[in-house]
């Protein structure tokens, strides 16, 4: 029996690196990679070519090309976390890509990996500073004052998970998208595994050992504004993946920072953020998550989500 495809889709700040080093590329736990630079092949598919000139079928055609023969008896996994939009660089195009993606591989099961708001909030900001970016982190947020035609750099509905989840059912079906919480990879990495495994159709690996340190660590919020002016004096080259020289001193002396900044300064400009962020959400997000624990079959509030009863 063949076994569909599976889209990795996102979000961002949720687990994917991780995902994509210790789980899709393993073929002992039955996942496999289309072909090296996938990533790359797919965003360029999906993400940069100009959308009034996609054609599925063509895509298709050229990813699939260049894919490599699939171990038997595995699941070729396509991951790529920004499929679902990246406010880190304000692309808001979730919709868009989804349609291209059913259009170029409507036989394929779909994961999404959603994250409690106010975390993910901050580990964006994060991700944003790390990229090269200096903005301030009330403008990253936003006030909720905003004039009509202005946004924060995080438009707050874009953590409305359910909308994305709901477009990408509709298109795939709703038994071919599964949906779980980043905090389940965190604290349960087997039964994360088991999960994915489960609904690619594959046989649970037992005995998974968890990772044995944490991959793509952020920086602390003393490093991380340090990072942020000296990012004012870097540039960044969209040309290529490659940090200039100066990207990488800069990053080089916020990780060298890091390591010397007493924690309780981290701790006490870390609340500081958390306190503005709870500011801002409130309880914006409640009702929706109160929809996203029903989609998927998890009590969200006992990990930390705000419901209305929580």
């Amino acid at each position: 029996m063949t076994l569909s495809p599976l889209l990795h889709v996102g979000y961002i700040k949720t687990g994917s690196t991780l995902l994509q080093k210790r789980v899709f590329a393993d073929n002992t736990l039955g996942f496999s990679v289309p072909t090296e630079g996938y990533r790359s092949l797919l965003a360029e598919a999906t993400i940069i070519d100009d959308s009034h000139i996609f054609d599925g079928a063509t895509a298709r055609t050229e990813l699939l090309g260049e894919t490599t023969p699939t171990p038997e008896s595995t699941v070729s996994v396509w991951s790529e976390e920004v499929l679902l939009g990246d406010p880190v660089v304000r692309r808001y195009n979730g919709k868009e890509i989804a349609e291209k993606l059913h259009a170029i591989m409507p036989e394929a099961k779909v994961l999404i990996v959603v994250r409690e708001q106010r975390e993910i909030a901050l580990s964006m900001y994060r991700e944003h500073i790390i990229q090269g970016f200096f903005t301030p982190f009330d403008h990253f947020l936003g006030t909720g004052d905003e004039p009509p035609g202005f946004s924060p750099i995080l438009r707050p509905s874009f953590l409305l998970y359910s909308r994305a989840i709901q477009t990408y059912q509709s298109l795939f079906g709703a038994n071919r998208v599964l949906v779980l919480p980043y905090e389940l990879l965190s604290d349960g990495f087997e039964q994360f595994v088991h999960r994915v495994q489960e609904f690619a159709g594959l046989s649970a690996t037992q005995n998974i050992p968890p990772p044995s340190k944490r991959v793509n660590k952020g920086l602390g919020i003393t490093s991380l504004t340090l990072a942020r002016w000296l990012n004012r004096l870097t540039t960044t080259n969209p040309l290529t993946p490659q940090l200039g020289w100066d990207r990488r001193l800069a990053n080089h002396i916020a990780r060298i920072c890091d390591q010397l900044v007493p924690s309780r300064w981290d701790k006490a400009m870390e609340r500081n953020l958390r306190a503005k962020i709870d500011a801002r959400f409130g309880a914006y997000y409640e009702k929706d998550n109160a929809l996203l624990s029903s989609l998927m079959n998890i009590d969200l509030a006992e990990l930390g989500y705000r419901t209305p009863t929580s």
